[in-house]
């Protein structure tokens, strides 16, 4: 189904009967489509429009602002527009009466030859409905036409884990060291090119960042299609393509562009010895941008796994992250055994109070700190401007990493 620019007229317009006259209801807020053939559809629903009485009539201005056009369907005239029709493109009714009860409902294309009532880039219309003796009353009026939607797809792929190719349905288990190979192919599948385009993907909790490239597809090139890391994006870093403008392709499954890029999982035996988190990789990231002839702005969306191929919900995009286990056994046994359970930080001769810097380059970056766990609504976050008390004694704190949901660690 294409996406469609909807504006509508909730009445009402009167017409009274036995004289001559005309109204306008102007209809602004669309976009028709940049190029190509416009497609405009009209509903109407009116009352009291007798089918033996004529004079009554709907028309559009054209483009040009030079005339009015009479439009109709294949149940009335142009003559005798309000005359207790109903045509939508349907077959059964009931009951199906001759007269309707004097209801008027329709839903038909203008024709639009060589787009001569409605053009490109068009943003106004205006109708003018009038009558010579029938009397109506029209109390709503839709119209749409083709519309601008801004749609990037970035669809996530698992290469390899370890240099070792992946295959889709397989585990999603690497361990501690394990280089992981990631793609991400972006494509316009929307109505209009989309400006300041940028993919965005944060490096996950207990992972590093190790190397990032991209492709183009497409020519010319956009600008600045520039591929990069950025430490001070998000608590872990991210990898950042500010990639500039996609153009609509003609076939919307035209692959535009791919970045791939490799993470580590971590060595760290503060997280993988401790048993208070079974840490995992979550793969995700996010496009921004704004289309260019709507100027719909676009946030934080979703990068995802491909289209649900069964059940309820096929062609459905699978927007959930690839999540990683770590299979840490091993590893811990043979370099992490002296890791205390709990962390421990000694502090002496301090102030009224003690600075997450004193503990944050310990913990997983980007962590938040906290006085219990579960944490609540009513638990103490400890942030720069709120830092730890110095409480003479022992004090126990938790460290909840960055998307983590069942995960934290504990110091004191």
């Amino acid at each position: 189904m294409n996406w469609r620019d909807v504006t509508v007229f909730d009445g009402h317009a009167y017409v009274a009967g036995n004289v001559t006259a005309n109204y306008t209801i102007p209809v602004s807020g669309f976009n028709t489509t940049q190029s190509g053939n416009v497609n405009m559809k009209l509903g109407v629903i009116a009352g009291e429009g007798d089918r033996n009485i004529s004079g009554d009539y709907l028309q559009i201005r054209n483009h040009a602002n030079t005339n009015w056009v009479d439009i109709s369907h294949a149940g009335n005239s142009t003559n005798n527009f309000f005359n207790s029709s109903i045509f939508t493109g349907g077959n059964s009714r009931n009951p199906n009466l001759l007269n309707n009860t004097g209801i008027d409902i329709s839903m038909f294309d203008i024709p639009n030859s060589g787009n001569s009532v409605i053009t490109n880039n068009q943003t106004s219309a205006q109708f003018r409905y009038g009558t010579t003796q029938d009397t109506y009353t029209i109390f709503m009026m839709a119209m749409s036409v083709d519309a601008y939607i801004p749609t990037p797809e970035a669809q996530t792929t698992i290469q390899s884990i370890n240099a070792v190719p992946y295959l889709t349905g397989d585990p999603l288990v690497a361990q501690p060291g394990n280089e992981i190979e990631i793609t991400i192919d972006v494509k316009n599948k929307g109505t209009e090119p989309i400006d300041n385009a940028k993919l965005i993907v944060p490096i996950p909790f207990a992972s590093s960042y190790v190397s990032s490239s991209a492709q183009i597809f497409f020519t010319p090139l956009p600008t600045p299609n520039n591929v990069y890391f950025d430490p001070s994006l998000g608590a872990n870093g991210s990898i950042v393509w500010d990639i500039g403008t996609l153009p609509l392709p003609a076939d919307l499954n035209d692959l535009l562009g791919t970045l791939t890029y490799k993470i580590k999982v971590t060595e760290d035996c503060v997280i993988l010895s401790n048993v208070n988190c079974d840490p995992e990789i979550i793969i995700n990231g996010y496009m921004n941008g704004v289309g260019q002839i709507s100027n719909t702005t676009f946030t934080n969306q979703s990068t995802m796994q491909g289209y649900q191929m069964s059940g309820g919900c096929i062609g459905e995009p699978i927007l959930v992250p690839y999540v990683f286990s770590i299979d840490a056994s091993s590893f811990v046994t043979a370099n992490c055994l002296a890791t205390p359970t709990v962390l421990e930080f000694l502090k002496c001769n301090v102030g009224s109070s003690i600075p997450i810097t004193e503990v944050s380059g310990h913990l997983p970056s980007g962590s938040r700190f906290y006085n219990e766990y579960p944490v609540t609504g009513t638990s103490v976050e400890y942030t720069i401007t709120i830092p730890f008390p110095a409480t003479p004694g022992v004090s126990t704190y938790f460290a909840v990493p960055p998307g983590a949901t069942s995960c934290y660690f504990e110091f004191t």
